[in-house]
């Protein structure tokens, strides 16, 4: 039998967030609410405008693996009996990167490029994991371009150290 699966151990509001979007069977990610910027992991500001204020928003759980590796033994405890598993990068379609394992593959046949879908997973009783399972490419849709769900709203300038007046 195996032991437990690790916890998460959110190390702020945001990341409390999402895993309680989680544990409710939800996928979602923060999008920053002034330049529609998605954002994973969660954090306080937007990387690209500044910003403190997010929207959670659903996302599609669509993606492609970007990286991947076989896990064997020797590993930590909780996963021993798991192995050997796919543990992934996924790059999903609204621009975010999520790392996780496939579970509907053996290991092998896992590989970079690779369609993937989410799949909110009770490993426990009373525990989900965001994991993934292979997409059909017949039915997998074209990826979506996050730009398009963008609201138009005006950027912010910010100066930088180098930015002189004229």
């Amino acid at each position: 039998m195996s032991e437990p699966y690790p916890r998460p151990d959110p190390m702020g509001a945001d990341d409390a967030r999402f895993w309680s979007y989680v544990a409710e069977g939800e996928l979602r990610i923060e999008r920053c609410a002034d330049c529609a910027t998605y954002r994973h992991p969660p954090r306080p500001v937007c990387a690209a405008c500044g910003s403190d204020v997010v929207d959670w928003v659903a996302v599609s759980g669509r993606g492609e693996v970007w990286a991947r590796t076989v896990i064997h033994p020797p590993t930590l405890p909780a996963f021993a009996a798991r192995t050997p598993y796919a543990a992934v990068v996924v790059r999903l379609v609204e621009g975010v990167f999520m790392v996780g394992n496939v579970v509907d593959r053996d290991p092998g046949d896992v590989v970079v490029g690779m369609p993937v879908e989410v799949c909110i997973t009770e490993v426990e009783p009373g525990f989900r994991l965001p994991l993934f399972r292979a997409a059909d490419a017949g039915e997998r849709r074209q990826p979506e371009d996050p730009s398009s769900s963008r609201r138009e709203t005006p950027r912010r300038v910010t100066r930088d150290a180098t930015t002189r007046d004229a």
